[in-house]
């Protein structure tokens, strides 16, 4: 068995190549020019239970089919000064367990292939180039306008578990942009009425399909990581957005009420 000292070994993460404007990605450990898995992160890539992996390894080690210099144990120092041993598994081990699993796509073996020099034939840049070059494709297809960008942006918020759907969004422009106009101006109801049902025929127009759902996301933006700045800096800005947006309407329509009157 492999031994890492602390140090000796970096974090990397695989972000999977999706129509998802954020994701998750999955961190491994990497040395020796190597992708290394603990049975957590095996299980978060193949998407099994952490006992099935478990299961599986035992199988291979009574078969015989777990070298021991396909284990390494990685320490860790915590910023307490603590030291972790965690013991992970090659990417041959992992790429041997990933045969078994029933999983769409080959994306993740062609990162692990990658990542541990094991792809020759650059495989995995081969498919990245190709996946761009569709995204390329549809988006050219569509135009885009701000209810489009609505869309989007309730589709981001949606993603990282917040509304049931990108079309709340435009609902909530809506509401909040016309209610102010009904309650100062009862005289401006028609007028309300009229907006409301303009609107909700626009939203039915824009039940999109899943290829123009695939160009929006595109055209705003792709792959957005959970965790890093940019995420976190527009996730922190969205409630502040909301409440600039609202504001401002209520000032419009406050000025517009007074003036019909």
């Amino acid at each position: 068995m492999k031994q890492f000292k602390d140090g000796e070994w970096q974090y990397i993460d695989y972000v999977p190549l999706e129509q998802s404007i954020s994701v998750w990605p999955v961190k491994t450990r990497y040395s020796d020019g190597m992708a290394w898995f603990d049975k957590c992160e095996m299980a978060s890539l193949l998407g099994w239970e952490v006992r099935d992996i478990r299961q599986y390894l035992d199988e291979m080690e009574a078969n015989g089919n777990l070298p021991k210099d396909e284990i390494a144990m990685f320490e860790d120092k915590t910023s307490g000064g603590r030291i972790l041993n965690t013991k992970c598994y090659s990417a041959s081990i992992f790429l041997q367990i990933s045969e078994a699993s029933e999983i769409e796509g080959n994306q993740h073996k062609l990162w692990v292939l990658s990542k541990s020099g094991l792809d020759p034939n650059h495989k995995y840049e081969k498919h990245v180039l190709s996946l761009m070059d569709k995204n390329k494709e549809v988006e050219s297809k569509y135009k885009y306008c701000i209810l489009d960008y609505l869309w989007y942006h309730g589709e981001r918020v949606k993603e990282a578990g917040g509304y049931s759907d990108g079309y709340f969004v435009l609902l909530y422009y809506i509401i909040f942009s016309i209610i102010p106009v009904a309650v100062l101006s009862p005289r401006f109801l028609p007028v309300t009425i009229a907006l409301v049902l303009i609107m909700a025929l626009l939203c039915v127009s824009l039940l999109f399909s899943r290829q123009r759902r695939w160009a929006i996301k595109v055209h705003y933006g792709l792959n957005f990581k959970i965790n890093n700045s940019k995420w976190t800096r527009i996730n922190s800005s969205h409630g502040l957005f909301m409440t600039i947006h609202l504001l401002s309407w209520l000032v419009w329509w406050t000025l517009l009420a007074n003036l019909v009157k």
